[in-house]
């Protein structure tokens, strides 16, 4: 794929997405990273509540929506489509 097809694709609302995505993923990734404790913490507070199955759930099935969106769009296209097959 040239640089320009590659630009194309990132410029694409779907390929802004996946943009978005990883840079959230590596965000809380580096602060996972960085102060282990705090996020373990705001997970344990989160889930300690009433609604922390629920809130888990949600957000389980918001990732596979995701992934769901942003499969066309990865340069990792054929394992995208065998987790995403829609």
């Amino acid at each position: 794929m040239g640089e320009r097809q590659s630009l194309i694709r990132l410029r694409s609302p779907d390929g802004q997405a996946l943009s978005i995505l990883s840079a959230a993923i590596v965000v809380l990734s580096m602060y996972g990273v960085l102060l282990p404790h705090r996020l373990t913490g705001l997970v344990r507070n989160s889930m300690s509540g009433g609604l922390g199955c629920w809130m888990a759930a949600a957000v389980r099935l918001l990732l596979a929506a995701l992934l769901c969106f942003t499969a066309p769009v990865s340069h990792t296209l054929t394992q995208f489509k065998a987790l995403a097959p829609w």
